[in-house]
Formats: structure tokens, C-alpha cells, sequence
């Protein structure tokens, strides 16, 4: 099986010492080095989708050309920090990917509770709409708040995922839909050949 895409650094921004990459460091490595991945290439994967990490690479356009996919993590990121306009400007051609979140919280046993289960509907909502990502993709998938709880059971949380993927499908794109038609309803629309 061939691999479909490398990470560069999993969260440059976050971690220390030992993992700890600057945004010219990250730059430089992307526009010297990730030419010769024989993947496609994520990057940077802020912990916050912090631009100050992307806004580089999206700036050098040898950089941009050895970038597949631009990867975030949602870690505490607001709904107005979603869009992206740098990206959209120059972005054309390259995916955005939510590469990891945990959402709301990972208190034990929240994902049985609605208030969290519902959030995350809300949340994957608003990374589509909002912030234009294409996949959205959880950390991990067998714990006590995650989709599937330890006991293989699928949690509240994890069917409420699980709509977003039985009725969105591969390949399928999101069209215009009024975001809020009224008050405590939110709407994202997606259309494919399946």
C-alpha cells in the first residue's frame, strides 16, 4: 500500500525543545527539502491553526509548489479564526485539512453526554462552512470520549460523526445552503454522483 501523505511536523508550534520547529525553519524545509518526499506533503499542522506558521509557505512559491495539503489543528481556535483568506488567494490547487482535534473537551466518559456529542456536529459545521476544510480528522478513534468508547461501543459523539460521513461521501463538494435559515439551526450542503 502506497502512502497518501507525510506530515512534515506534528504540531511545530506546541511542542519543545525536541520537536519545536520556528516558521522559518519550517519555510526552509519545505521550499530545500520536501520536493524530494515521494508523497504528498502536510503542513505546517499548527496545534491552533496559527497562520503565522502557513502564512510563509504560502508566500514562497517554491515552498507552496512542494505543499500538497495544508494541515491545522483546531486545539482551542475560535470560529472567526477559521477562514482563511491568504489561502484561498493563493492556496489554488492544494487541499485544507483539519488534521486533528478533540472537541469540546476529553473529560472521561464525555462522549455519552449530548451537549458534547451535539458540540462536535457544530464543530466539524463550522470547519467546513467557516473555515473551507475538506476532511476533518479526529484524535483517535477508540477512547473513553472519542467516537468509538473502549468497550467497542460507538458513543453519541461518534454517531454524530457518523452522519457527516454516511451522507457526505467522496468526492462530493459543498454547495451554497443558507448557513442559519433560523434561529438554533445551522445548514451545509453537499452534492456528489453516489
Amino acid at each position: 500500500m502506497n502512502l497518501y501523505a507525510i506530515s512534515v511536523q506534528n504540531e511545530p508550534d506546541y511542542a519543545h525543545e525536541w520537536t519545536c520547529w520556528t516558521p522559518q525553519e519550517i519555510l526552509r524545509f519545505m521550499r530545500e527539502n520536501a520536493g524530494s518526499i515521494n508523497a504528498r506533503v502536510i503542513a505546517p499542522e499548527s496545534f491552533q491553526y496559527l497562520k503565522n506558521l502557513s502564512d510563509p509557505i504560502l508566500n514562497d512559491p517554491q515552498a507552496l509548489r512542494n505543499m500538497d495539503i495544508l494541515g491545522a489543528h483546531l486545539y482551542g481556535t475560535q470560529i472567526s479564526q477559521l477562514p482563511y483568506p491568504l489561502f484561498k488567494q493563493k492556496g489554488g490547487g492544494k487541499e485544507l485539512w483539519m488534521t486533528e482535534v478533540y472537541y469540546p473537551n476529553s473529560d472521561n466518559n464525555s462522549a455519552d453526554r449530548w451537549p458534547e456529542a451535539l458540540g462536535v456536529s457544530e464543530h466539524i459545521h463550522h470547519s467546513m462552512v467557516e473555515g473551507d476544510f475538506q476532511a476533518y480528522v479526529w484524535w483517535y478513534i477508540r477512547r473513553s470520549y472519542v467516537p468509538m468508547k473502549e468497550d467497542g461501543m460507538i458513543s453519541k459523539r461518534g454517531y454524530n460523526m457518523a452522519h457527516f460521513s454516511k451522507f457526505v461521501r467522496p468526492g462530493y463538494v459543498r454547495i451554497d445552503a443558507t448557513k442559519s435559515p433560523e434561529p438554533n439551526v445551522i445548514v451545509s450542503a453537499y452534492k456528489g454522483d453516489q
